[in-house]
């Protein structure tokens, strides 16, 4: 018997060895074919892949491809294998299809041709099968969903490969937020080292910074979040309207719905912004208006930096983010604080003790700073409102040459009557009526522009005439001031002649 057995190896072993014999003529051709077939995966599978997904990104290519497919783990590897092998299998199964229904035609051995034709035939619509099978998922995974850093790769292929990378200078950018955010020196000084102090740290493991404007309204608390955006960010923010929270289930519009609800496909609209922008300033206005479970609800984000879109359970990262809450709680005690105590200290513990009617004290001691928006001085006034004008002027593309007094008198009179709604507010009752005065003397070929006060024949309640801004036109041979002269001379008289 062992004997037997050992003939029949010798036998296997002959043959074996005159197949390498046939074959080592042909040995360079089977080299070459082996290096061809290495390559088919790239030739079949990876350039059309790349092809497909540099149709949904722009930026995506043959660089990025590479890298993309060193992010496949074993088991994507895997299922490119078996792909290839149906792809190529496919073929080969059509092509000996074909000639034995030649052989049918032609009426070479019928019966043998029609056997072979119908097993072929059979082979490649099984390959089929299995291909689609797997291209659906339903036997291995989707091939992205194969990836080791899902994160990383959605990151990469839409473009945010790149580290994010905060040029925050407090030298360069304070004096350009104090141009913006006028009367708040020493805040917009506070918060800017603050976020430049936070973005020079290597390992960060929450915001940028946590700040809580509070204080007098129309004060620059909302106007400061989008100058910090604008200087420090590029102009990246996420803006959400605390106020129109006042449901617990409104927690939604931040983090999205759970899956299965309508909408939880496009996420939340905090959580996607932050995922899309990456480094921006998010800001809650009015944060005190909104349902207690919200606030709740965030207390992860400003501990960490870190949040959980509620549709795909996906993590998003803030840590590259500046969280600014503003806030008009206790807005006139914490105004007379700010004007009554000038010590920091004290200053600082009386305002918290004043928030706690609204805050939690685990709240408030998330918040890097709690910043208290002084009023602003009658001067502050004025340069808002001229900064304003001088906004508008440029806009209709006329120049503002002058400015009657009244105008100012009575915008900061009345601002001082009704100071709980902003300065903005009284610029926005005026604003039609000089942007229509601006727009008429631009059509009139007038490139300067003043603006006086006329009266309108009607009587105001307190039984003086009332008046309106009127624009008129300046012809460009008077000799008129530049606007300035206009600011400086305006601020001067202004305080000269609404003392007390």
């Amino acid at each position: 018997m062992l004997g037997m057995i050992i003939g029949v190896m010798v036998q296997l072993l002959g043959v074996f060895a005159q197949i390498l014999q046939s074959l080592l003529p042909y040995l360079p051709q089977i080299l070459m074919w082996s290096l061809i077939a290495a390559f088919l995966p790239f030739l079949f599978l990876c350039l059309p892949l790349a092809y497909l997904v540099k149709q949904e990104h722009k930026n995506y290519g043959f660089k990025k491809h590479i890298n993309l497919l060193k992010k496949f783990n074993q088991k994507a590897w895997i299922t490119l294998s078996v792909l290839l092998f149906c792809s190529v299998g496919i073929f080969y199964c059509s092509y000996n299809a074909m000639g034995k229904l030649g052989d049918v035609i032609g009426g070479n051995s019928i019966l043998f041709s029609v056997f072979f034709f119908i097993s072929w035939v059979t082979a490649a619509y099984g390959l089929f099968l299995l291909f689609d099978l797997i291209n659906k998922g339903k036997i291995m995974n989707n091939i992205f969903d194969l990836v080791d850093d899902k994160s990383a790769m959605n990151d990469f292929l839409s473009g945010n490969s790149k580290p994010v990378v905060l040029d925050i200078k407090p030298e360069r950018d304070i004096p350009l937020i104090k141009k913006q955010v006028i009367g708040q020196d020493h805040i917009v000084t506070d918060c800017v080292e603050h976020i430049a102090r936070m973005a020079r740290r290597d390992v960060r493991k929450k915001p940028l910074g946590v700040f809580l404007f509070v204080g007098s309204s129309g004060a620059g608390k909302t106007e400061l979040a989008k100058a910090i955006a604008k200087v420090c960010f590029e102009g990246r923010m996420s803006e959400h309207f605390m106020n129109q929270m006042k449901a617990e289930s409104d927690i939604n519009q931040l983090f999205g719905p759970p899956p299965g609800y309508i909408g939880s496909e496009k996420g939340g609209k905090l959580t996607q912004d932050v995922k899309k922008l990456r480094s921006c300033v998010i800001l809650l206005d009015e944060i005190e208006k909104c349902h207690k479970s919200i606030f709740d609800a965030i207390m992860t984000l400003l501990d960490e930096g870190k949040m959980t879109d509620a549709s795909s359970g996906e993590i998003i990262d803030a840590t590259n983010c500046v969280i600014v809450m503003t806030s008009n709680a206790e807005q006139k005690e914490i105004g007379k604080i700010v004007q009554e105590i000038t010590d920091v200290d004290d200053q600082s513990r009386a305002i918290k003790d004043k928030l706690q009617s609204f805050f939690k004290p685990e709240q408030l001691a998330r918040m890097s700073i709690i910043a208290p928006f002084k009023p602003l001085s009658r001067e502050d006034l004025v340069q808002i409102i001229g900064k304003f004008l001088f906004k508008l002027s440029a806009e209709n593309k006329v120049n503002l040459v002058g400015l009657s007094n009244q105008l100012l008198e009575q915008l900061i009179t009345r601002h001082e009557k009704n100071s709980d709604y902003g300065i903005r507010n009284l610029i926005t009752l005026i604003e039609r009526d000089i942007e229509d005065g601006m727009a008429d003397a631009r059509e009139n070929g007038f490139e300067n522009v003043r603006i006086n006060m006329r009266e309108t024949g009607k009587l105001e309640k307190s039984g003086e005439p009332e008046k309106k801004p009127h624009v008129v036109g300046v012809p460009d041979e008077v000799d008129v001031q530049q606007q300035p002269y206009l600011q400086s001379t305006t601020r001067q008289q202004i305080n000269n002649e609404m003392k007390g």
